[in-house]
């Protein structure tokens, strides 16, 4: 059986999306559909055929998440970023790297950012009973609204 998530990221259609970028670095993709609605923001967004690129002048962490907050605040308002948690996100592609920009994590579903979360699993050993398997993440994905696969 393979589960619906892989099924979705095997499905990555790559011309539906553009990669979004920070200097040379793919930081995420973005919608084709969503592209449109960032075109307002032309000295925070470089939009070619190819990608979006977040502005050159935006050369620090602190520029670019000033921007980005800006922006994803009024996407949000509009019903394009639902989810809003105010839960500050760092985008990067790997856990150690130094953030490129800080985000509102409900925007890495819109960016296609990388996420990183921490589940729990374990077995409860009981006296009078059969160890039980308890996974921790069943009962916090019910509070998280879904999310869209960062390929999909």
């Amino acid at each position: 059986m393979i589960l619906p998530a892989i099924t979705t990221v095997r499905r990555f259609d790559a011309s539906a999306h553009a990669p979004f970028l920070i200097g040379d670095e793919r930081v995420g993709w973005i919608r084709r559909g969503d592209i449109n609605a960032l075109r307002r923001w032309p000295d925070v967004f470089e939009i070619g055929d190819a990608s979006v690129r977040l502005s050159p002048s935006l050369a620090d962490v602190n520029s670019r998440t000033a921007a980005l907050g800006a922006v994803i605040a009024a996407l949000h308002a509009e019903g394009k970023i639902p989810g809003w948690r105010n839960e500050i996100y760092a985008i990067r592609n790997d856990f150690d790297a130094p953030p490129l920009a800080f985000i509102e994590r409900a925007a890495s579903r819109f960016l296609s950012t990388m996420t990183y979360a921490v589940h729990l699993n374990g077995i409860v050993k009981y006296r009078d009973k059969a160890p039980k398997l308890c996974g921790v993440v069943d009962r916090a994905s019910r509070r998280h609204q879904g999310h869209r696969s960062r390929h999909a």
